[in-house]
């Protein structure tokens, strides 16, 4: 199961925990407790204007930006 949405680490951890009591309250067998591991962290900003991603890129050190990965 995968719970995106989170503000934090313990609003993920409580979220796993509900959906997993609802699950077994809905007779839906589950063999053992929710082990949650966090795995992703997304944060945003509002820089106020247009950022040139590949500058950006070149300029922040370990990131990187692929457009031709894009979902869109």
């Amino acid at each position: 199961m995968v719970c995106t949405g989170s503000k934090s680490e313990e609003m993920a951890r409580k979220a796993v925990k509900t959906v997993v009591e609802k699950l077994r309250k809905g007779k839906i067998k589950i063999k053992k407790d929710a082990v949650v591991t966090v795995q992703n962290i997304v944060s945003s900003i509002n820089l106020g204007g247009k950022v040139h991603l590949e500058k950006a890129a070149r300029t922040v050190p370990r990131s990187m930006y692929e457009p031709n990965n894009s979902l869109a």
